[in-house]
C-alpha cells in the first residue's frame, strides 16, 4: 500500500477512536446525572440513541478494517507467488500439452 493511503487510513482511524470516545464519554456524562420519570424519558431515548451510533459505526469501523486486512494480506500472498503462476492459462496449457 502506498505511503499516502496509510496515512489516509490511519487518519480515519484516529478519526473514528475519537469519535467514539467523545459520544462514550457524552453518554457517560448523561447517564452519571440522569433521574428517569418513566417510559417515556427524553434522556433515555438519547442514551439509547448514542448507544445505537456507536455501535453502528463501530462495526462499520471493523468491517472496513477486516476488509483492508483480507485486501493486504491478498496482495501479500499474490507477490509470493511464482511468476508462471499468472500465465498459465486453458489455452497456453494447450498449447504445451500439443508440442
Amino acid at each position: 500500500m502506498k505511503s499516502k493511503s496509510k496515512q489516509i487510513i490511519a487518519v480515519i482511524a484516529l478519526f473514528a477512536f475519537l469519535f467514539f470516545t467523545v459520544f462514550s464519554a457524552v453518554g457517560l456524562v448523561i447517564s452519571v446525572s440522569h433521574t428517569c420519570v418513566g417510559i417515556h424519558c427524553r434522556c433515555c431515548a438519547r442514551i439509547s440513541a448514542v448507544q445505537e451510533a456507536v455501535h453502528i459505526l463501530k462495526c462499520a469501523v471493523i468491517a472496513l478494517l477486516a476488509v483492508l486486512f483480507v485486501r493486504e494480506t491478498v496482495k501479500m500472498l499474490v507477490a509470493k507467488m511464482p511468476p508462471a503462476f499468472y500465465y498459465d492459462t486453458v489455452v497456453t496449457l494447450k498449447t504445451k500439452l500439443s508440442n
